[in-house]
């Protein structure tokens, strides 16, 4: 029986945006509405059957009116289409009785997982034939440590079985900078013979198996600078033989990317440096093929001769203007935490400072064998079946550069 969906997670409708920017906060909470309608749209245009989020489709502690009022303004809009919505909860939107999402009045075409054991939901065609079921589960809390996924019962029926859920797989690369709520293992998820399953939590899509696929569609839009690139949902098609096809649809008009600009060891001046900027980023932009919003972190790495001039948040500020001002960006971060003084180290060697003697002690250590071994930890990435020698060389390789690092550290904010 064929079945078609939308698949988004973590819209983050109302989220409290941090910067201090008022226009700039204006502008991303307008844009997360956008984004979320961009899906309605698609939802309609495509025809599909369902609109599927997985979880922190709004924070329940700052949901406003307004966006309480157009939450449920498209949701009418998708029951005149006949199209229905499947919400599991996740840890910014837990559903219980103090929680606002508990509160709203929502239409009939929406059905919320509000139960922390899982729940399945027939999906029935004009003829009262099962299509499709949709199991879900909520959290019930801001701090989920079950785990949900094992829960979930294996498929039975002969009818695409649709997992909806909240959650961190573990042993994947999704774990980097999310917390650990409703942890799981991808073969609690794989044991199941779901058809698909439509992950939420992690904001970078991500795929994490292809045959009968366990997808995380990552957050409609980048929210910030860390949360670089295409940010979107899942059309998802599930034809008569059970076979999946699903395609990424960009749904927000804004993208943050980061540039990172390392070639600036020797610039002295500031049209030098805005030269070199201006040059970097004309390159990444052709890149991207995006026709809307670009806000862009401006990253300068590695040494700089103009290093102490950034400590001045004016220069910061003119740096941002300047370039917002040629190339028509909307915004401008530029970040200088990973920018270092230029130092000649060569001219402290042999003079009365603490760095002499400091450099000196580390270019014996670099010479000692014996010392190098010492400082083999047992579990090193590409220790790993070494000889003595073959260590010794690898430990040297990694101290390439440390020199400068111990200058940087003893010198501070003094200018050298």
């Amino acid at each position: 029986m064929a079945f078609s969906f939308v698949h988004i997670a973590d819209v983050h409708l109302d989220t409290p945006f941090k910067s201090r920017d008022e226009n700039l906060r204006r502008f991303l909470r307008n844009s997360l509405r956008e984004s979320f309608k961009a899906a309605i749209d698609l939802a309609i245009s495509e025809r599909v059957d369902a609109l599927l989020i997985a979880g922190d489709f709004f924070d329940n502690d700052t949901l406003s009116f307004s966006t309480e009022k157009f939450i449920l303004d498209v949701f009418k809009q998708l029951d005149k289409e006949n199209i229905n919505v499947f919400y599991a909860p996740g840890n910014h939107d837990p559903y219980g009785h103090s929680h606002r999402i508990s509160k709203i009045p929502w239409p009939k075409n929406v059905y919320i997982f509000n139960q922390s054991n899982v729940e399945a939901v027939n999906v029935y065609d004009d003829n009262g034939n099962i299509k499709a079921v949709v199991l879900g589960a909520a959290h019930k809390s801001k701090n989920e440590s079950r785990n949900i996924a094992e829960d979930f019962p294996k498929s039975k029926l002969n009818v695409p079985h649709i997992g909806l859920l909240h959650c961190l797989v573990l042993d994947t690369n999704t774990i980097c900078d999310h917390e650990r709520y409703a942890p799981c293992l991808i073969k609690d998820l794989e044991v199941k013979d779901y058809t698909y399953w439509a992950l939420g939590h992690i904001h970078k899509r991500q795929e994490l198996q292809k045959n009968k696929p366990i997808m995380y569609s990552g957050n409609i839009m980048g929210r910030n600078s860390k949360e670089t690139g295409a940010k979107g949902g899942y059309l998802v098609r599930i034809n008569d033989a059970g076979e999946v096809t699903y395609s990424f649809n960009e749904l927000s008009h804004i993208r943050w990317e980061e540039i990172i600009v390392d070639n600036i060891s020797n610039v002295t001046n500031y049209e030098e440096l805005k030269k070199r900027i201006f040059e970097k980023i004309e390159q990444e932009i052709l890149k991207y093929e995006f026709d809307g919003e670009l806000l862009i972190k401006v990253s300068l790495k590695g040494q700089c001769p103009l290093r102490f001039e950034f400590d001045d948040i004016e220069n910061i500020t003119e740096l941002e203007d300047d370039i917002k001002a040629y190339f028509g960006i909307f915004y401008v971060e530029v970040s200088v935490d990973d920018l270092k003084m230029s130092i000649e180290i060569d001219k402290y060697k042999n003079q009365p400072h603490v760095l002499s003697k400091a450099l000196e002690i580390f270019d014996d250590i670099k010479e000692d064998d014996e010392l190098l071994l010492k400082l083999k930890p047992e579990n090193l990435a590409g220790i790993s079946g070494k000889d003595d020698e073959e260590t010794v060389i690898y430990i040297r390789s990694l101290l390439k550069g440390a020199d400068m690092d111990i200058a940087t550290y003893l010198l501070g904010g003094d200018k050298p």
